[in-house]
């Protein structure tokens, strides 16, 4: 589900697009394999999330809130174990 600034809920308009993208020191980038969404009754279900490599990804989404498109990146960072791995920048 997504929360506008004033923290009120955003009934998106259509599915939004979604996928993975890594960020990798060297200056590669590279994605992963295609996510399935599924709406649900409330939101949608992201599933097939495949983070292939540990490091630094992005969850780059596209999508349409009353008329306009948007879209917004979450940097994910993919440790070595569940731990280490959260949402936000990885540390140096």
């Amino acid at each position: 589900n997504f929360k506008d600034h004033n923290k009120k809920h955003m009934v998106l308009e259509q599915l939004p697009n979604l996928k993975l993208w890594m960020v990798m020191s060297n200056g590669h980038e590279h994605g992963s394999e295609p996510v399935k969404i599924t709406k649900k009754a409330v939101g949608f279900q992201v599933t097939n999330v495949w983070f292939l490599m540990r490091g630094r990804w992005l969850v780059k989404l596209d999508f349409k809130y009353k008329g306009n498109k948007r879209q917004m990146e979450i940097p994910i960072c993919v440790g070595q174990t569940s731990q280490t791995s959260h949402v936000g920048e990885c540390s140096k």
